[in-house]
């Protein structure tokens, strides 16, 4: 269905049905204006690196902005409750953590590294 991290680099029907809907109620809350997508290569690995200090922001305007169904890395910290790690996980965002989460907290990025290494030979 979508909601499991071993699987995020596959197409999701379910994800393809709802998108529709994120992007019209996103549209109607925030003003997006998009430029130069035309120039973006298709059928390339490529990394967008948006710096704003809200990640998760970031990655909903891109769902709700572009076609596709891109995977992204966010924050781990709005991970810690069951529901938002399956909402997020399905919306095709990991965790990952930083130094500021803890130290000790770096060796779990592992796993989500080597899923990424994943997503990147998908094209997603």
């Amino acid at each position: 269905m979508g909601f499991k991290r071993e699987t995020i680099e596959k197409w999701s029907l379910t994800y393809a049905i709802l998108k529709p809907f994120v992007k019209l109620l996103y549209r109607i809350y925030f003003r997006i204006d998009i430029h130069n997508y035309k120039n973006i290569p298709k059928n390339e690995i490529l990394v967008f690196a948006p710096n704003h200090q809200n990640a998760l922001i970031d990655a909903l305007v891109f769902v709700a902005s572009t076609k596709g169904q891109h995977v992204f890395l966010g924050r781990a910290d709005i991970f810690k409750r069951y529901i938002i790690q399956k909402l997020l996980t399905f919306i095709k965002i990991l965790p990952i953590f930083r130094i500021r989460d803890g130290k000790e907290n770096l060796i779990t990025n592992n796993p989500i590294f080597n899923k990424t290494i994943d997503v990147l030979k998908a094209k997603r």
